[in-house]
């Protein structure tokens, strides 16, 4: 089906000086906006809308101002206020309805191109009116010009009318021992640990399921709406801000209804929520991986912010063992990504000013030797020439994808020299074909394998080495990754650069090994290769801690103790 351009031109017909109708032209096939009888055909619409009502208790929604026959017809007829919504700037100038209307206070006129954001205000106006049923009144002739526009808009007003939003969700929440979850998913890899942590422990949970990082409203609202009329969740749980659009009609729409909201960062949360035009709530929480982040979350104005780092589902990693995966053998393994594609898109597409481009390897290895966390607040004391240029850059956007590239290249550069340590030891390097590439001129003889499967794969790669390698982003310089509750959880021995965190989750030197310098490296591995007894008694230790505190079950425990605390 070919799609029409929402961009046209406009000729107004005049008939005796007076507007009748508007000529508007668009991929070359013309049409008229009134057409016949328009004020009759107007009056007809709304009476329909009203008809069986009381205008009292609705807020009429006018999606397209048309003539003006349908507007006068409302404000006719209601009392209160009515809304239009119209962002048909070339008609609005012909028919100069805005003018018109300029000192009639019972008009609401919205008429921002973007649906989330007349969404967003539509509520907002909606709860200053008493929270009343919208009611949506749709000229034909707007739908035929923007359907994408007009029709996102008109589907969320009407699932709101049709499910009674506001008078079917004031229900008590926290009412039972256990309280009932709305789980936002999608495909990332913390979903079906959650899930299956939900289910052993007997939590009433329904999933909404995300198919992108931000659902088209359209279908997010009915969807949110009609799952929460039908399940009646205490609480919304999110990981990474999934599901939340960018302009914070989601969030808006859970704080008019008292529905805390709670997103576990797993990742830098930072990168993500700078893209968000709402954040601050009092009906949201953030929890995040990373202790570090909680000052600089805090700095945001965010006030209910909590530490949960990561964990592990101990019934897919339990030590699994199969013959086909003999190839996987190894006394010294290491899986990951070698960032040097990663690296190479993130600067391809950033598009940045020479003085960017060229001296991002130093900044990045300066980066890494630093203390700070935040790359801004690093280049703003190290790198203040830098600094000048990044924030030149203006678009948020573009001062994210510089933050990325630095902290992926200096991922990159840190692993690679971490990972280049136990190339003696004739290790198995499973990821990406760049680390071909990486280690091309190395005097030691390795295996490369491609990337495996977290879920499928992982399980049976961790038991087939005597150690496995680890050393951790540097977008966490405090907090410790998957790996380090995965491996032993698997009956394996796992040695890792040290964290700050670390020390709070496990007993140094008894329940997990870690270097504080890669220089340690061939040391530790030559060491704990030699003395197998010791690696056993660290592997019993850790999984021994890791099934008491550091499973997904207990995890899920301690997100609804701190909702329940804090909401409840």
């Amino acid at each position: 089906m070919k799609i029409l351009s929402t961009a046209y031109t406009v000729t107004p017909i005049m008939e005796g000086g007076v507007l009748c109708d508007i000529d508007l032209v668009r991929d070359g096939r013309g049409f008229r906006l009134f057409g016949k009888n328009p004020e009759q055909r107007e009056q007809a619409l709304v009476s329909r809308a009203m008809q069986g009502n009381r205008p009292e208790e609705l807020l009429p929604v006018l999606l397209g101002s048309g003539s003006g026959a349908a507007l006068d017809a409302l404000l006719e007829v209601c009392t209160g206020p009515v809304a239009v919504v119209d962002c048909e700037t070339q008609v609005l100038e012909c028919t100069g309805l805005r003018d018109r209307y300029a000192n009639e206070s019972r008009v609401f006129w919205v008429s921002d191109p973007d649906p989330q954001v007349v969404l967003r205000q539509l509520t907002e106006w909606q709860v200053q009116h008493g929270r009343k049923k919208f009611s949506p009144i749709a000229l034909p002739a707007y739908r035929r010009l923007n359907r994408a526009y007009y029709g996102e808009v008109l589907s969320c007003l009407e699932a709101s009318q049709k499910y009674d939003f506001w008078s079917q969700v004031s229900y008590p929440k926290f009412q039972n021992a256990t309280p009932r979850i709305l789980y936002l998913t999608s495909k990332y890899f913390l979903n079906g640990e959650l899930i299956s942590a939900c289910e052993r422990l007997g939590i009433p949970f329904r999933l909404l399921q995300i198919k992108k990082d931000t659902m088209e409203c359209e279908h997010l609202v009915e969807d949110l709406l009609k799952a929460i009329l039908e399940f009646k969740p205490d609480f919304v749980l999110t990981i990474n801000h999934m599901g939340m659009d960018r302009e914070g009609a989601v969030m808006n729409l859970l704080e008019q209804l008292e529905l805390p909201l709670v997103s576990w960062f797993v990742d830098n949360p930072l990168l993500i929520l700078a893209r968000y035009k709402k954040l601050v709530s009092d009906w949201s929480m953030l929890l995040t991986w990373d202790k570090d982040n909680i000052p600089l979350l805090k700095d945001m104005g965010f006030e209910r912010v909590e530490y949960l780092p990561l964990g592990t589902d101990v019934f897919r990693f339990q030590g699994k063992t199969d013959a086909q995966h003999a190839q996987w053998k190894s006394r010294v393994s290491f899986i990951g990504f070698s960032m040097l594609q990663t690296v190479q898109d993130n600067l391809q597409e950033g598009h940045f000013p020479a003085s960017l481009a060229t001296g991002y390897e130093d900044v990045a290895s300066a980066f890494t030797q630093s203390t700070e966390r935040s790359v801004p607040a690093f280049l703003k004391k190290f790198r203040p020439e830098i600094y000048a240029e990044f924030v030149a850059l203006h678009a948020t956007e573009r001062q994210l994808a510089y933050e990325r590239l630095i902290t992926f290249e200096a991922t990159r550069q840190y692993r690679w020299d971490c990972v280049s340590r136990i190339l003696p030891f004739d290790p198995l390097i499973a990821g990406d074909e760049n680390w071909q590439l990486a280690f091309a001129d190395s005097p030691y003889s390795w295996r490369w394998h491609p990337e495996l499967n977290y879920y499928e794969e992982l399980p049976y790669f961790y038991p087939c080495a005597e150690i496995n390698f680890n050393c951790t982003s540097r977008q966490m310089k405090g907090a410790v990754n998957q790996r380090i509750f995965d491996v032993p959880a698997s009956g394996s021995f796992v040695l890792s650069d040290h964290q700050e965190q670390m020390d709070e989750l496990f007993e140094p030197g008894v329940e997990c090994i870690s270097y504080e310098s890669p220089d340690e490296i061939p040391e530790l591995v030559h060491y704990y290769l030699s003395h197998s007894a010791e690696r056993e008694a660290v592997i019993r230790a850790a999984r021994k801690r890791i099934m008491a505190e550091h499973t997904y079950e207990s995890r899920m425990k301690t997100i609804i103790e701190t909702v329940r605390r804090t909401f409840g």
